[in-house]
């Protein structure tokens, strides 16, 4: 399908982006990458949504132009509050008289699927980021299951939970990949190694992840002593960084640090705005977690030319593909993962040569123009179907 075809079908359409939450992490990042480029690419008018106060990603709204807003959270409260929250997103719904709903993650997604018909869009896209974290009351999933136009998985466990738990059917599903930018490879390391006091051979690792109960920080900070221990019989330093959205278990995680003796080689710095710099300083990306989609603190860890260690779930799985398998582990095993962060650690050779191959795989299989494109085919190709079915309808009428 040509880009003539998209834009002709695309242009001046009303896109909603909505979101849990407009703190930015993996969804909101995807989510607000694509609608920056259907505004600037495709002509739409594209508005973003939040059930939450403003946060990040309201600042990525302002540098592109994109209008967003702070709206009700349906059936939040109790009963009666519940409905009438739900009556106001609708309300707020029908005055936007959007063409396309996108959200992003459980809650938006069931949400807009069950308000799509009182808000006259043409289509809802039900984007799941992950294997099922959430869950809602039973029939108000199968009712917005039913409402929902089609369905986007961006991993192959997302797609097939929609399938084997809700019984979506394989003609309503596409998995369509994160596209994750390439950024470019500087030699400058200094910035964050010079905030921590490292020198050239000491040994620095990030986990990108927000503190949240399926993000399985608990974990490497259990593992995190024997690093320290083993490079310290090199006499080499080891610092970790957890950089993420201060939430739930951040208090818990803080306090693991202490009983761990490592308090002073683990950093949290909170959200970090330039997560490129901020790789660009590191050896080696981990991350540990619980349930995921395909996660984009694996992803940018890899499209920065760094290995990456981390649990051996099915998403993570898809994310590294054959050849990272082999450095992935067994979920909650502090043990191995300790084991495999330090076989990286003392062997500057494998963490190039892995780095390397992972770059290459984002490049080929996670491109942000991979995903702009499979996203905008399959849009344009859905308002194409929708626009027949009305002509259809009105020759008969």
């Amino acid at each position: 399908m040509t880009n003539d075809r998209n834009i002709s079908e695309l242009q001046g359409k009303k896109v909603l982006i909505v979101f849990g939450s407009l703190e930015l992490g993996g969804a909101e990042r995807q989510g607000l990458q694509f609608g920056r480029y259907l505004k600037e690419s495709q002509g739409c008018h594209v508005e973003v949504w939040g059930f939450n106060s403003p946060g990040r990603s309201t600042e990525i709204c302002k540098e592109a132009g994109i209008a967003w807003k702070i709206v009700p959270l349906p059936f939040s409260g109790n009963l009666l509050q519940g409905w009438w929250r739900y009556i106001e997103f609708v309300q707020h719904l029908r005055r936007l008289k959007p063409d396309v709903l996108l959200p992003y993650t459980t809650v938006p997604n069931l949400c807009c699927a069950l308000a799509r018909r009182w808000s006259g869009a043409k289509l809802c896209i039900w984007n799941q980021r992950d294997e099922g974290l959430e869950r809602m009351k039973p029939s108000r999933e199968r009712k917005a299951i039913r409402r929902a136009s089609y369905f986007i998985a961006n991993a192959t466990i997302g797609a097939e939970y929609l399938k084997n738990q809700h019984g979506v059917s394989n003609d309503r599903i596409r998995v369509i990949r994160n596209g994750i930018e390439l950024p470019g490879i500087t030699r400058d390391r200094s910035i964050w190694r010079n905030k921590l006091g490292l020198q050239g051979n000491d040994f620095l690792v990030c986990m990108l992840a927000n503190f949240t109960p399926f993000k399985d920080h608990q974990t490497l900070i259990k593992a995190w002593p024997y690093v320290v221990r083993k490079l310290k019989e090199q006499g080499r330093s080891a610092k970790l960084i957890l950089a993420g959205h201060e939430s739930t278990t951040f208090r818990a995680m803080q306090d693991l640090t202490l009983t761990m003796g490592v308090e002073d080689s683990v950093i949290f710095p909170g959200p970090v705005r330039d997560v490129h710099q901020l790789l660009q300083s590191a050896d080696l990306v981990a991350f540990s977690s619980v349930l995921e989609g395909c996660p984009n603190g694996v992803l940018e860890g890899m499209a920065a030319g760094l290995p990456v260690v981390a649990t051996d779930i099915p998403g993570i799985r898809e994310a590294v593909g054959d050849a990272g398998i082999q450095y992935l582990v067994p979920p909650r095993d502090e043990q191995k993962l300790a084991e495999v962060i330090t076989l990286f650690a003392l062997d500057p050779v494998l963490r190039n040569a892995v780095g390397h191959e992972n770059r290459k795989r984002i490049a080929e299989h996670f491109s942000v123009q991979r995903m702009q494109n499979e996203m905008t085919e399959l849009i344009n190709r859905l308002l194409s179907s929708w626009c027949s079915k009305s002509i259809s309808v009105s020759i008969i009428f």
